[in-house]
């Protein structure tokens, strides 16, 4: 009777070591996804205004992408949307930028005017 005791403690050892197992796997596997998620869920900044320009030249994908790109550099930019056919741009600004003019010199000098 005395082995049947002891299987039994085993047994109970054995299920106690798997439900450790478990257990540590599943914390191991919540860590990695919210170490996933922290690199990889970008937080939006809030928008608090959004400036519409009008483009002249911009004939091109190309144009659209550096006039994005020269923008999206600004601090304060939050977001850009170019619009090669209706010669528009929309930028999102999440604090107040420098000054209109400094905005418009970074437009033209990616070769397109703006008014």
């Amino acid at each position: 009777m005395n082995t049947n005791r002891e299987s039994t403690e085993v047994m109970s050892g054995e299920a106690k070591m798997r439900k450790r197992i478990i257990n540590i796997a599943l914390l191991l596997a919540v860590v990695a996804l919210m170490v996933f998620l922290a690199f990889h869920v970008k937080i939006k900044r809030p928008v608090q205004e959004v400036a519409v320009l009008k483009t002249i030249g911009m004939t091109c994908g190309s144009c659209a992408g550096k006039i994005e790109k020269a923008l999206m550099r600004l601090p304060g930019t939050a977001g850009v949307e170019v619009d090669v056919e209706g010669g528009g741009c929309w930028l999102a600004i999440n604090q107040h930028l420098q000054s209109l003019k400094h905005l418009l010199q970074q437009l033209t000098m990616k070769g397109s005017g703006a008014g």
